[in-house]
């Protein structure tokens, strides 16, 4: 049988009580509590996934790139890794994974407040008190939660911005805002069908299902095809590196 639980106190203590066989989820704060007493029944495996924010770039003002490359700068991976997830995350500088075959993605969105703050003065802001509110939804989750209200506290120590919501909502809710590009921010998720950079930027070509963001861009969507019909490994991967800096 399988159960559904949103509560990942409740599907803990659910596992713990022997109610559970099986979880693959775990407070982050108990994380450590388990790794103490080297509880056997966690286990820390890589998956090939990635944690990320969609922006609709359809709307003020997550449609400004350079206020996207601010909002982006101004996020501190290492410090959310370390302190909030505590799961071995490995923090993100890029769009994908890098693979066993080897690819390596472009090392591009590095926490650097002098540039987040330089590329918000770009986007047209003299500071922080002057971006429009904006909201930021996510559906419903501790976990989901306390990393929206350390980006929410970076964005506002970094770069000043004192009006921005976090919205909870209920799964078909937030799935359904998505779809229609009801929002500003939303927080966003992709486990790979396998292990190629493809099944992840594949999502964000312009008028792919799972893309809602608004965004496209002609030469993206060039190379990922490209890609395909590339004469060796190295040149594929060349191609498909080129597409993701385009994207970031």
């Amino acid at each position: 049988d399988f159960y559904p639980i949103d509560n990942t106190f409740t599907e803990e203590k659910a596992f713990r009580n022997g109610l559970l066989h099986y979880t693959y989820t775990l407070p982050s704060n108990l994380i450590p509590k388990y790794r103490e007493r080297n509880d056997p029944a966690l286990r820390m495996d890589p998956y090939n996934g990635i944690y990320f924010y969609r922006c609709n770039t359809e709307q003020p003002p997550t449609d400004n790139i350079d206020f996207r490359r601010a909002l982006a700068h101004a996020i501190n991976q290492e410090a959310i890794v370390e302190f909030i997830t505590k799961g071995d995350q490995i923090p993100a500088y890029g769009f994908t994974p890098p693979t066993e075959g080897g690819y390596i993605p472009p090392r591009a969105i590095e926490h650097d407040p002098e540039k987040a703050r330089q590329f918000l003065r770009e986007a047209g802001y003299g500071d922080g008190s002057e971006v429009p509110e904006f909201t930021i939804i996510l559906n419903t989750s501790e976990s989901h939660k306390s990393i929206a209200v350390t980006i929410q506290d970076m964005w506002k120590k970094t770069l000043g911005i004192e009006k921005v919501r976090i919205e909870n909502q209920e799964w078909k809710v937030y799935q359904q805002t998505v779809l229609d590009m009801n929002y500003d921010v939303a927080r966003a998720g992709w486990i790979g069908d396998y292990i190629d950079p493809t099944t992840f930027l594949g999502i964000l070509r312009g008028g792919d299902s799972n893309n809602n963001t608004g965004w496209s861009n002609p030469e993206f969507d060039e190379l990922f095809a490209e890609s395909f019909h590339a004469r060796d490994r190295r040149a594929r991967y060349d191609m498909l590196r080129q597409a993701e800096a385009l994207l970031l």
